[in-house]
């Protein structure tokens, strides 16, 4: 591998519920120095990307596995993303999993399918190691390391969360708190009803305390969040019609405007969600559960705003490429 001033990698994130890819160029920020303490910054040139809702976890809580309709869904869409993909020259494509795989007793059946059918090692990652990824590629995203911030990734089969202190990363939790399972396992009417709304909030409480003990959340620690739930919030917040990613990032959502959205949201019918225009498909009846989530993190830290992230596990994946090949002084 030659010295290249601009790499391009490949990063897919196979998520519990949505699948996200991007290929992109990724190079040292020079003019943004930050000192021994933290990796360089880099810039990340998306060349081309995209996502689907697949719900890999779709069913996992009950029965263990992942069923065969998820296990087909999820090849046709790296069948999808590899086609789409083709013409591009990158350096490494890197393919993580997380909550789902590694929860599902026949994670092996999937590994084994992707090899041979996609050509990719498909990867499964630890919860801190999933949280890693994600806290890179949120700095990544807003240009930054934060010093004292507490970072929050609400998934479809987990909910990571990241406390910084001094800028590096002080203890990382994976919770068994994702908005799959609590839709499957809680939200059955539709509209959703107050009394399903309250059992989820009372779960989600009880989870996001265990998992906050010890992390000393301070007045002046940012909360940062990332993932469909919130960049979605983020964008209906802004009266979007057409979802714009640069307008998503770094917009902080009210603690008062997240439980708006929770009221108005969980009143409406699954078709009428739909209708909204920045909502996938797909997304329009866990966004209810991942909502409460969110509420539930802001009102236990007394927090009265969310900083949101475009950016996280699949940009952390392709700035962690960069640093291996940096590593190796194949890129600068």
């Amino acid at each position: 591998m030659g010295s290249l001033k601009r790499p391009a990698f490949g990063s897919v994130d196979v998520g519990s519920n949505t699948f996200r890819y991007m290929v992109a160029e990724v190079w040292k920020d020079d003019a943004g120095p930050v000192g021994d303490s933290h990796p360089p910054r880099v810039n990340i040139r998306e060349l081309r990307a995209g996502r689907e809702i697949v719900r890999l976890g779709e069913g996992l809580s009950k029965s263990g596995v992942i069923s065969e309709g998820a296990m087909g869904r999820a090849i046709d869409a790296l069948r999808r993303f590899r086609s789409e993909m083709k013409g591009l020259t990158v350096e490494r494509v890197a393919v993580v999993a997380t909550s789902a795989v590694r929860e599902a007793a026949n994670r092996r059946e999937l590994i084994e399918r992707v090899r041979n059918e996609i050509g990719w090692n498909l990867e499964v990652v630890s919860g801190e190691e999933e949280a890693r990824l994600s806290y890179l590629g949120i700095c990544a995203g807003l240009r930054e390391f934060p010093e004292d911030a507490l970072l929050v990734d609400v998934g479809g089969g987990s909910t990571e969360l990241i406390r910084i202190r001094g800028g590096k990363v002080d203890r990382c939790v994976s919770l068994h708190l994702g908005v799959v399972h609590l839709t499957e396992r809680y939200l059955t009417s539709d509209p959703v009803g107050p009394t399903e709304r309250e059992r989820v909030r009372q779960e989600s409480e009880r989870v996001l305390r265990e998992g906050l003990s010890g992390m000393s959340i301070g007045t002046q620690t940012d909360l940062i969040g990332t993932a469909g739930t919130v960049t979605t919030l983020a964008a209906i917040d802004q009266g979007m019609v057409r979802y714009d990613p640069e307008r998503v990032n770094g917009y902080r959502l009210s603690r008062d405007t997240v439980e708006k959205w929770l009221l108005s949201l969980s009143s409406l019918p699954l078709a009428e969600r739909r209708k909204i225009p920045v909502m996938e498909l797909g997304r329009e009846d866990v966004i209810v559960a991942g909502t409460i989530v969110t509420a539930a993190l802001m009102d236990l830290l007394d927090k009265q705003s969310l900083r949101v992230s475009e950016y996280g596990l699949r940009e952390g994946v392709l700035y962690n490429l960069f640093l291996e090949a940096l590593s190796k002084r194949s890129v600068r």
